[in-house]
């Protein structure tokens, strides 16, 4: 990934809603002519049906605030917290190319990176914000990553890092498995 392509990521990590462009009725198969399964089963990976509403509801979020997302390669399904209140927004993405281990190259770009895993998958916390009001949990799957990012209005409130982890503990186990 370039620069430019992660600085922008960075951007719209930061901001799930509405900067993401909706996605047609079909899904995305750009890029996946590929010779690779692992690409192309997270390539038919739908992140918008990884959580069901009374999912989406337990967590705090608004199930009728879906809004599926293409931005940078990054496709997704973005959800907003109640109008008032502490949480921001929920969204759930797959990048097709990067691995963890690629974005443990560029650590130093973010306002924080930890590397951990999940299930025995390798994974890590990256913080764009560095005053602790968004996370993303990524972990490998497939050729690539699926992430989940949290973001909270005010600082303190909950800790959106293991909100974050949280989350991709319960859609791990529908993830693609790594290189398949």
């Amino acid at each position: 990934m370039s620069r430019p392509r992660l600085g922008a990521l960075v951007l719209a990590v930061a901001a799930v809603g509405g900067c993401g462009q909706e996605l047609a009725g079909a899904p995305n198969n750009s890029g996946a002519t590929g010779t690779d399964p692992a690409t192309i089963e997270l390539a038919t990976l739908d992140p918008c049906t990884l959580l069901s509403d009374a999912e989406i509801e337990a967590l705090g979020f608004r199930p009728d605030t879906r809004e599926p997302t293409e931005l940078l390669g990054l496709v997704g399904c973005g959800y907003f917290g109640p109008i008032y209140g502490d949480l921001r927004s929920l969204s759930v993405q797959k990048e097709p190319e990067d691995t963890v281990a690629d974005y443990a190259a560029r650590a130093e770009t973010f306002g924080g990176y930890r590397a951990n895993e999940v299930a025995g998958r390798a994974g890590a916390q990256v913080q764009v914000a560095e005053d602790d009001t968004d996370c993303t949990q990524m972990v490998n799957a497939g050729s690539g990553t699926v992430q989940v990012e949290w973001s909270i209005r005010e600082p303190g409130a909950t800790d959106p890092c293991a909100e974050a982890l949280r989350v991709m503990q319960m859609i791990e186990p529908e993830l693609p498995a790594v290189g398949s």
